[in-house]
């Protein structure tokens, strides 16, 4: 019996067998540091500084302008007044410094502004010789009592008439006519300097329009214009001050069309603060122009 155990045991030995390698899993913890991090919180706004965007630009430009008359006149005068004073032409050029802030803006700088304007005035007065003077024509009548031989005796009546006699004699009144003519161009140059706060209406990349008011400070340099007077006849205009205020307001769009490069057209109303003229003429009672620009900037 001991035998064929032995003898089993030395066949397993030289015999096949599979090797079973067994792996065992084993967690280990490690301390870990917990950093943790603290974010300060403020309660508190920001705000842009001002301005967010600074810009410096030259302009050249040209427009139109109407001038108004206040009060109003009617009849002879506004039709004389329109008949004889024609739109104005104007040219410009100046240099712009513009601060902005998100839409709003803030802008000043100085300008170069002539005027030109046709001044056609044709008119004819007629005149009446209105001189008169007392001439004294005695006229005398002979009446004789047609009784005869009565009580009364004769007489005669003398009879005086006054008679009025133009001063020209043995004429009628005498009538003349003159005829006024005055064809000039009316020239004026003034150097401005605006002061005007704006705000974009409307912006895309290339196109803009925007809104802006402020005064305005003027200054003449030269002033070659006529009016009218109050007999509705030409006066040429004296120069009462040199500094004009006047209030300006307008509006339109600016498209860029190139880089640095844009133009814009607006429509603007100014209002004169202060008459920049001495006399009692019509053309001092006007307080207001209005018209169009036509404008090209170039942006640094």
């Amino acid at each position: 019996m001991a035998v064929l155990v032995l003898i089993f045991q030395a066949t397993g030995l030289f015999g096949q067998q599979n090797d079973t390698i067994r792996l065992m899993q084993r967690t280990e913890v490690i301390d870990s540091v917990i950093v943790r991090v603290v974010q300060p919180v403020f309660d508190t706004v920001y705000i842009s500084p001002f301005p967010e965007t600074m810009s410096v630009s030259i302009l050249f430009g040209s427009g139109f302008v109407s001038q108004r008359f206040l009060p109003e006149p009617s009849g002879e005068a506004y039709q004389i007044l329109q008949n004889t004073i024609a739109k104005q032409m104007r040219l410009r050029s100046g240099v712009h410094v513009t601060a902005g802030y998100k839409k709003a803006a803030l802008g000043t700088g100085i300008e170069y502004e002539t005027m030109s304007q046709q001044f056609r005035f044709s008119k004819t007065l007629n005149f009446s010789d209105t001189t008169w003077y007392y001439v004294y024509e005695t006229h005398t009548s002979m009446q004789y009592d047609t009784i005869w031989s009565d009580s009364l005796p004769d007489y005669e009546i003398i009879e005086t008439t006054i008679v009025w006699t133009d001063s020209v004699l043995n004429s009628s009144i005498e009538n003349s006519s003159t005829d006024t003519v005055l064809n000039h161009v009316n020239r004026q140059r003034l150097i401005s300097i605006p002061v005007l706060f704006g705000f974009t209406l409307f912006e895309t990349q290339r196109f803009m329009a925007t809104i802006r008011i402020g005064p305005v400070f003027g200054f003449i340099v030269e002033n070659n214009t006529y009016s009218l007077n109050n007999e509705l006849m030409p006066a040429k205009l004296s120069l009462s001050q040199a500094m004009i205020p006047f209030a300006y307001f307008d509006v339109g769009g600016e498209y860029k069309f190139a880089p640095g490069f844009s133009v814009a057209c607006k429509a603007f109303y100014r209002f004169i603060l202060k008459n920049e003229h001495t006399g009692s003429e019509i053309f001092m009672q006007k307080s207001d122009y209005y018209g169009i620009s036509f404008l090209l900037y170039y942006y640094f």
